[in-house]
């Protein structure tokens, strides 16, 4: 089974032991890597804090080293990671060796891998953002090698590769068809969310509360007296009836008038 494995920054220049390995190489890892552990620098303790908070943003990236990772690239300095590979055994001819069964014989090495920042130290910000890309671009399960693929490769196309070529951090991300904010707020929300869940797990129990004391009773209240009843209103004399009209007299007959007498004859 054959793994490619790259090599991590052009490190000629630096005087390094025979056994750190940048030339593309064909094995299989059959061990997590160990990390070796940067030269010890000193920060305040403010720098410190910062350092702190940004390696808890990305705790799950790669193998857990997430604080070596910042303290490299604010720094600028070199983050290696040794490794057992196990590579085929070839003859000065470059020819597989094979054993009696006419099968590839392998060895195990151990390989140094690593990340050289190249002396070009980033600010803060500069380092949340090239390892928010990172952690991005990787999938769930990634190790420290593939964290230190993904920054800086053979191919020249890693993130602090494209840095160094003077690309800016919009360019590179839009490089690896990313979004600056999306990936910095879906970084925020993802904290946030493990914050609250680490809050409800670890919260403290609470200690047994003492016995609740019971609370003196009340003193009955006095029974309102009642209120004296309204005297009953008297009632209202009833109108006398209005006594009937007399009836009128009926207008009595005129008399008949008399009769003329008739006159006598002239």
């Amino acid at each position: 089974m054959n793994v490619k494995k790259y090599s991590y920054g052009l490190l000629a220049a630096l005087s390094l032991s025979a056994t750190t390995v940048y030339a593309q190489t064909e094995g299989e890892a059959t061990t997590a890597p160990d990390v070796i552990e940067p030269a010890e620098i000193v920060f305040s303790e403010g720098n410190q804090q910062v350092i702190e908070k940004i390696a808890s943003d990305f705790s799950e990236l790669g193998d857990g080293h997430s604080e070596d990772l910042v303290k490299t690239l604010r720094t600028g300095g070199t983050y290696s990671v040794e490794t057992e590979v196990e590579k085929v055994i070839v003859d000065n001819e470059g020819n597989p060796v094979l054993d009696a069964n006419g099968l590839e014989q392998t060895e195990i090495v151990i390989e140094t891998v690593t990340l050289d920042a190249d002396g070009n130290g980033m600010g803060f910000g500069e380092v949340s953002l090239a390892l928010g890309l990172t952690n991005a671009l990787l999938e769930d399960g990634a190790t420290d090698l593939d964290v230190i693929a993904a920054l800086s490769n053979a191919e020249g196309n890693g993130i602090l590769d494209l840095r160094a070529a003077g690309m800016g951090w919009g360019e590179i991300f839009h490089e690896y068809d990313m979004n600056v904010g999306q990936v910095m707020k879906d970084i925020k929300a993802s904290n946030r969310e493990g914050a609250v869940v680490a809050v409800r797990t670890d919260k403290p129990q609470k200690s047994p509360k003492s016995p609740r004391v019971e609370k003196a009773e009340r003193p009955v209240k006095a029974e309102r007296a009642d209120k004296p009843e309204r005297p009953e209103k008297v009632e209202r004399p009833d109108k006398p009836e209005r006594p009937e009209k007399p009836e009128r007299p009926e207008k009595p007959e005129r008399p008949e008038k008399p009769e003329k007498p008739e006159r006598p004859n002239k």
